[in-house]
């Protein structure tokens, strides 16, 4: 005999799936599989999240409608696994659309890309408007003291007034300093802290035998990508809350270690 391990009905032998649930038959309920929630998720999108973790080895799966939605749940034993799958396809979905040119409803991280270049020149624009502003000022100021006089009135107090704008610019432009400053050494640690972190795992040496990973008839772009798409796939998994530049410059450093 053969069980359901959802609903438990009995099946004569040969019978592969529940009628009712449409998941596989056990013969023997000590094999059952306790479902629970994974998420739930647009039903298009559902779709192609359920074959997605098929994929990637996640066996027992079952969905249930929900008016417009598809809950899809998964074995306990598998849930946190599920989980990261999910993460990996949710990031790959949502590079994909961004490439294709939309975005969806819900609102997209905020990803922020700050390198040393972009702080020089946040320094270099501090400085420059602190002096400018000073200079404007003193000029100003000049004038209203009649120390010259060679502008009207209502010019003088603009001047004074554009110069003291432009000094308090540059001086809260140079306060924001410290704060890229600190988040890009984040972000190097935290890049750091991937490719250790990679390397003690996945070893390099064996990397392309231990992926699977095809060399034969492939120009060198395209292994390029599929090699920094599975690079991506395994940091995300690990990592799921880093920055995506932090994951892409990660996934940079990790393929020049790759032998090939």
């Amino acid at each position: 005999m053969a069980y359901c391990p959802k609903c438990k009905s009995e099946y004569e032998n040969g019978v592969m799936s529940c009628a009712e649930c449409g998941i596989d038959l056990v013969a023997d309920l000590a094999q059952f599989v306790e479902f629970v929630a994974l998420t739930e998720i647009e039903a298009a999108q559902g779709e192609q999240l359920e074959k997605y973790l098929k994929y990637c080895g996640i066996k027992n799966i079952i969905t249930e409608m929900l008016e417009e939605n598809l809950l899809i749940s998964v074995d306990k034993k598998e849930l946190e696994m599920a989980k990261k799958h999910m993460q990996v396809y949710i990031y790959n979905t949502s590079i994909e659309e961004k490439q294709e040119g939309y975005i969806e409803s819900e609102p997209e991280e905020k990803e922020t890309d700050i390198n040393y270049e972009k702080v020089s020149d946040f320094r270099s624009s501090a400085i420059s408007f602190v002096v400018m502003g000073a200079i404007v000022f003193g000029f100003g100021i000049a004038n209203l003291t009649g120390i010259i006089d060679i502008v009207t009135p209502i010019v003088k107090i603009i001047l004074t007034v554009f110069g003291l704008a432009l000094i308090g610019l540059g001086a809260t432009t140079y306060k924001k300093l410290p704060g890229m400053e600190k988040h890009i050494m984040e972000r190097e640690e935290e890049r750091e802290r991937i490719v250790i972190w990679y390397q003690a795992n996945y070893p390099l040496d064996k990397f392309i035998e231990y992926k699977g990973i095809n060399l034969e008839d492939k120009e060198e772009g395209a292994l390029y990508f599929e090699i920094i798409e599975i690079l991506k796939e395994d940091i995300v998994c690990e990592f799921p809350s880093s920055e995506k530049s932090v994951i892409s410059e990660a996934a940079e450093e990790i393929f020049g270690k790759i032998p090939f």
